[in-house]
């Protein structure tokens, strides 16, 4: 769709913010014919110059001024995803609420990895994204891992997480994780299989989170409420699926508000080795995601000045080949945003504007600053 003026500025420098080595266009001009003749281009059906297309001149020559800058730089996430194509292709098999009733359409594996990547995104945490027994998922290259319905996965690749939490790791599991191996066969140990011993909790039964099932009263919402150290998740909605946890050697962080199901814990933590493990039971909501990063962040340490600054500013870093800082700031809105500096002291390489740690400068609708910093 045609981006408002300074979104194309802002897209290109986003892309480079996130460790791009070339930006290009697709497409160049409008097609004459066939399905994507009203996907435009650069350049509308007439070839004429126009406002996008000289968006992208600014942008092109930006770049060869400072576009030096940006080679070979490279990203130093201490987050990462954990992604499973095999899972996804499981869960389209066997999706975890009933696709005949339900027509909204949100019951695929994509839903629930955008479910825990937004918020995330939101607090301004970047993060990788690594498949499942990917090498780098290491304890040398990341602090916490972030696993979304991992429903089939090998016994080996499930170890590979247990001993990344045991030498010191960080780990958040979504519901249904662990539930089937490789062949989409539901394992036999106690749930969630094989990775139970590092949740600190299990479970027998999982059911609908309908707080009225079986009766003649309307459909009414199971919420769920967060202990002391998740006050801030209070009668906060749960759908779709509910494992009703037990914990082991864990502890709940959230219990279900349901008459019969009250007692089992929605959410739990437990120390494993010299990590932690943090276990949701069922689909959150994007307040109680975003409740519960706020507290493992802060719990193990990646919570800084920049996760005061929420979107729609958003916070990039890139470290240069000669190990300075580049320090991205975007505004992903309509209005005028007041912006807090984060970094050590710090050079616009985009104007002549200077900043220092805690300074507050402003950028306009859809714009865009780019800082060279002390490391």
């Amino acid at each position: 769709w045609v981006p408002y003026p300074g979104q194309l500025t802002l897209q290109a420098f986003s892309h480079i913010a996130s460790g791009a080595n070339m930006i290009g266009y697709w497409h160049w001009h409008s097609v004459h014919n066939s399905y994507e003749t009203y996907w435009k281009g650069l350049l509308g059906h007439d070839f004429r110059p126009n406002p996008v297309y000289n968006e992208a001149k600014t942008i092109g020559k930006k770049l060869k001024e400072v576009g030096s800058n940006f080679l070979d730089t490279k990203k130093k996430n201490r987050v990462a995803f954990v992604v499973s194509n095999q899972a996804l292709s499981a869960v389209d098999w066997f999706p975890y609420k009933n696709t005949i009733f339900d027509k909204t359409g949100e019951h695929q594996y994509n839903d629930v990895l955008r479910s825990y990547y937004d918020p995330l995104y939101r607090l301004n945490v970047e993060a990788d994204i690594l498949q499942l027994g990917d090498p780098r998922l290491s304890n040398d290259n990341y602090d916490f891992l972030v696993v979304p319905m991992l429903y089939s996965a090998t016994d080996e690749q499930l170890e590979q997480l247990n001993v990344f939490v045991k030498n010191g790791g960080n780990i958040l599991y979504s519901f249904r994780s662990g539930y089937t191996n490789q062949d989409v066969k539901a394992r036999t140990e106690v749930q969630p299989a094989l990775i139970s011993k590092a949740v600190g909790a299990e479970y027998e039964l999982f059911v609908e989170p309908n707080r009225n099932y079986g009766t003649d009263k309307p459909e009414k919402d199971v919420t769920i409420s967060g202990t002391e150290e998740l006050s801030g998740i209070d009668q906060q909605p749960v759908k779709y699926w509910m494992e009703l946890l037990t914990t082991t050697t864990g502890k709940a962080l959230a219990t279900y508000n349901h008459p019969y199901w009250g007692k089992y814990a929605a959410i739990t933590e437990n120390q494993y080795g010299k990590g932690n493990a943090f276990y949701a039971g069922s689909y959150l909501n994007q307040q109680s995601i975003t409740d519960l990063y706020k507290y493992i962040l802060k719990k193990i340490g990646l919570w800084t000045s920049r996760q005061e600054q929420e979107f729609p500013i958003i916070n990039k870093q890139l470290i240069t080949k000669d190990n300075a800082v580049l320090d991205f700031y975007f505004n992903y809105s309509n209005q005028e945003q007041k912006v807090t500096y984060c970094s050590k002291n710090g050079q616009s390489i985009m104007n002549d504007l200077s900043e220092k740690q805690g300074d507050t400068f402003t950028l306009k609708p859809w714009g865009l600053q780019v800082f060279k910093a002390e490391n």
